[in-house]
């Protein structure tokens, strides 16, 4: 950092509105997803198997898009990057999932120790369901990283613009960022094609023309994602429609039991 600079402090963080928005889908949701796993209990302990196979795919969808929801409001919530004058000082998740970790991890790292700010393109998974991830790290002068973001590259978190944080900090620290290029992240044994951890030993180098067709599939893969998930919950709702009321009886006027 030249001698005698001063910089302003900017802080990076999700507004108020999105933990408000993420908070009301949680609270309107978990009625819906706490009632069908007590549905399923009513229907398997009186027998009832019509309908019962469309309700336990509508909760399974309803759990996916809950847990979804809340690993996103606890990010909103603690996630934070602050460009201090002199330092900056990080709370960001812990670990390279491809999702935000409920770890988070807090440290504080002055300008001058900085010695490289690093970005990296990162593909996990197969040809059949390929993830592009943007990495940003710092490197300090004892050799430590530290992550600042890895996000997906198709849609940057306009809260926490990773490229635009790690090019300031750099401009901060006097030096220019460097970029990595991109590889293929092979998964080890046993989270083979989940796509929740790395193995760093095994990257291969992508070419650019690698990096359009992957880039390609993504965007076709998360189309038929959209659509399945709402073809779950349109098969949820016919099936349990077609069952019929809970208990699977009517009652016809007029009649009695002796």
């Amino acid at each position: 950092m030249a001698a005698g600079a001063e910089f302003e402090r900017i802080v990076y963080r999700p507004g108020g509105a999105r933990r408000f928005l993420l908070a009301m889908a949680i609270l309107l949701l978990l009625p819906f997803a706490a009632s069908v796993p007590i549905m399923l209990v009513q229907r398997l302990s009186a027998g009832i198997w019509l309908g019962t196979g469309g309700l336990a795919l509508m909760g399974l969808a309803f759990a996916i898009i809950l847990g979804l929801l809340v690993i996103q409001f606890i990010h909103a919530l603690r996630a934070r990057v602050e460009l201090g004058p002199e330092a900056v000082e990080v709370t960001l998740p812990a670990g390279r999932w491809l999702t935000p970790a409920l770890a988070y991890q807090s440290r504080a790292v002055r300008y001058e120790d900085i010695q490289a700010v690093e970005t990296r393109g990162e593909v996990y998974g197969g040809a059949l369901a390929p993830v592009l991830m943007q990495g940003v790290s710092l490197i300090t002068r004892e050799g430590g990283k530290v992550p600042l973001g890895h996000v997906n590259a198709h849609c940057e978190d306009p809260a926490l613009p990773c490229l635009s944080i790690g090019c300031e900090i750099a401009r901060r620290a006097g030096i220019e960022v460097q970029d990595r290029g991109a590889v293929h992240r092979k998964m080890p044994q046993p989270m083979t094609g989940l796509g929740l951890m790395a193995s760093v030993s095994s990257d291969t180098p992508l070419a650019p023309e690698d990096m359009a067709r992957i880039s390609a599939r993504h965007r076709q893969v998360t189309i038929g994602i959209v659509a399945g998930l709402a073809a779950l919950l349109a098969v949820g709702l016919a099936m349990d429609i077609a069952g019929g009321p809970v208990g699977g009886t009517s009652i016809k006027a007029g009649s009695t039991r002796k």
